[in-house]
């Protein structure tokens, strides 16, 4: 009986100690150590139209054991805007034990601007219906179109004589840039809607300050009602519509141009056209 208590003792401490010296091992040779991230540029400067393997653009990673790993290079994230057209960037690295390495760096998009709105239809409304923003868009150089963002905030204070409807459409991009628009919706009779008036391709542009542009070119052809006719089909010519400009180019704003056709003698029909002056572009 004592003989058996020592050989179960002696075989309890062989099996701590090859435990104990597997664990060891084990423990040795265990990976813990992330693989590392490079940069030849800590500050990247790219174009709006830059994809994400741009933004990898630079980027390294080697790893103690695995060596090269910068096939495994991910973004892992973007952030808002640190400030206009500027953000973080997080990249990610992984080795074959599943440890991550992680770095982040500025990336500054050079040719960035706000958010910009526009118009397919006249900025018009009329007094038979209730006031419609839908055919407004919004564009965003970085995510294309975002015109599900636009958010209208209707004027306050118009009367039932009032011709006019102000409001301000704002639109955020995904990045936290907001931009707002205070514009205003003529409000007319049905059958001043129906009327025959100059059409445009648009009725909302951008210019850049100093910047110069033929507004004729904009002329389509003749609005009636919510068709356009182009100019070959209709009674009129280019030429009979008159274009009032009251634009600073000089100077950033939000102006109007008028696009006047006379249908009748001494009698006009007016098209609005709002023209931003902007030095963001």
């Amino acid at each position: 009986m004592h003989i058996l208590r020592i050989c179960i003792l002696f075989i309890f401490i062989v099996t701590s100690i090859a435990f104990g010296i597997d664990q060891f091992l084990s423990y040795r040779d265990k990976d813990i150590i992330a693989p590392v991230i490079n940069c030849s540029e800590d500050v990247l400067h790219l174009s709006v139209k830059a994809d994400d393997k741009e933004l990898l653009k630079g980027m390294t990673a080697e790893d103690d054991k695995d060596g090269d790993v910068t096939s495994t290079l991910l973004i892992a994230g973007k952030s808002n805007f640190i400030e206009e057209g500027v953000i973080r960037v997080d990249y990610v690295a992984f080795d074959s034990h599943n440890n991550v390495g992680t770095y982040n760096r500025r990336v500054i998009y050079d040719d960035y601007h706000s958010p910009r709105f526009s118009s397919k239809s006249p900025l018009m409304t009329r007094s038979e219906t209730s006031a419609d923003f839908s055919f407004f868009e919004a564009t965003d150089v970085l995510e294309g179109d975002i015109s599900n963002k636009i958010k209208v905030t209707y004027g306050v204070g118009v009367s039932d004589t009032s011709n006019e409807y102000p409001f301000t459409m704002e639109v955020t991009n995904g990045y936290g840039d907001i931009e707002k628009l205070d514009l205003t919706l003529d409000i007319v009779s049905n059958r001043e809607y129906n009327r025959d008036c100059p059409a445009l391709s648009d009725y909302i542009i951008y210019v850049p300050v100093g910047g110069e542009v033929d507004l004729s070119s904009y002329l389509i052809g003749i609005r009636q009602g919510d068709h356009v006719i182009d100019f070959e089909e209709s009674d009129y010519y280019k030429e009979n519509v008159i274009i009032d400009d009251y634009t600073d180019y000089e100077r950033p704003g939000v102006y109007t141009a008028e696009f006047s056709l006379r249908i009748a003698y001494s009698t006009y029909t007016v098209t609005k056209m709002v023209i931003i002056v902007t030095e963001d572009f």
